[in-house]
């Protein structure tokens, strides 16, 4: 076959995946905390140089066409967004782009409770005077590993 094609095949199949993971970052704008995928593209090494050709074999004109494009593994992009100010009083940001809220999770496998991280700072109180958050109404944990509960009439914690 043609090794232009070749060549056109993996631009083609690249900026497929390229755009496959543009639409998904486009897709998720909106949820809070939602972090971008990074397409990675690699350049391809000529077929010749891959294999370990011997330079009696090589073909000059080849060579300097390059091997066409590789799609790399997808990174994260874990930089800080944008704040919006919400006007909700018991939403808050965090400043340090390190630093996140523990909450108390179900696990779905034994119903156990179990910790996870996040940077979601829609908070509310529940019920009982647990401060959770808004989305999930998981219990936000404190430095010693118990639920932070709101005293009625009280100041607001320090997290």
């Amino acid at each position: 076959m043609n090794y232009g094609l070749y060549l056109s095949a993996s631009g083609v199949l690249t900026n497929l995946y390229r755009q496959d993971v543009f639409a998904n970052n486009l897709a998720n704008v909106k949820p809070v905390g939602f972090k971008p995928d990074v397409a990675m593209v690699r350049q391809r090494d000529p077929e010749s140089i891959e294999s370990g050709a011997p330079m009696k074999l090589r073909n000059r004109l080849l060579d300097r066409l390059g091997g066409g494009v590789f799609a790399g593994p997808q990174h994260l992009n874990l930089r800080q967004g944008n704040l919006t100010k919400t006007g909700a009083g018991m939403d808050v940001a965090l400043g340090d782009p390190h630093a996140f809220f523990v909450t108390s999770v179900p696990d779905g496998v034994r119903g156990a409770m179990v910790e996870r991280l996040t940077r979601d700072g829609r908070l509310t109180i529940d019920g009982r005077n647990f401060l959770v958050t808004a989305s999930g109404g998981h219990r936000l944990v404190n430095e010693r590993g118990g639920p932070v509960k709101i005293e009625p009439q009280s100041p607001m914690p320090t997290i």
